[in-house]
């Protein structure tokens, strides 16, 4: 089965009225790049302490499990990247949810956030997403746009 979409190539979904639909899927495209970046940034391999070295603290095991898993940057980066420049952009909250780095990188953010700010805004990011998926599910229930 052969679908067409209209309007869909580099940029060309940029268009005035598609702006409301930008903003609703901003705050994905931001948490999927900033994840990607920051890991890709403070990445370090798992096998770079010392073996037999005692891990004390369970901020260290957080730490080596979002080590492991190079290879979900790049495809998530690219992902945000396509979505925000070539196809229907809302498309990414739904398919945001199958890369499991970003909720890495959300249950990091809120368990080793070393500002009271960085904390609540990670509380609040969880808490939006959270209402943001209830709401999701009953437009999809309903069979109501955006879903």
């Amino acid at each position: 089965m052969l679908i067409i979409y209209r309007n869909v190539g580099f940029l060309r979904y940029w268009t005035l009225p598609n702006l409301p639909l930008f903003f609703m899927a901003a705050p994905m495209l931001v948490i999927l790049v900033r994840s990607s970046m920051e890991y890709l940034y403070h990445h370090r391999p798992v096998s770079s302490e010392p073996r037999g070295k005692a891990n004390p603290s369970p901020m260290k095991d957080v730490d080596l499990l979002f080590g492991t898993i190079p290879q979900l940057a790049v495809p998530q980066l690219v992902l945000a990247l396509i979505a925000a420049t070539n196809f229907h952009v809302q498309v990414i909250n739904r398919l945001a949810s199958g890369y499991p780095l970003w909720y890495l990188s959300m249950a990091r953010w809120l368990i080793m956030g070393s500002q009271p700010q960085e904390n609540q805004i990670s509380q609040w990011v969880c808490r939006g997403l959270i209402m943001y998926a209830m709401v999701q599910g009953a437009l999809f229930a309903n069979f109501l746009p955006p879903a």
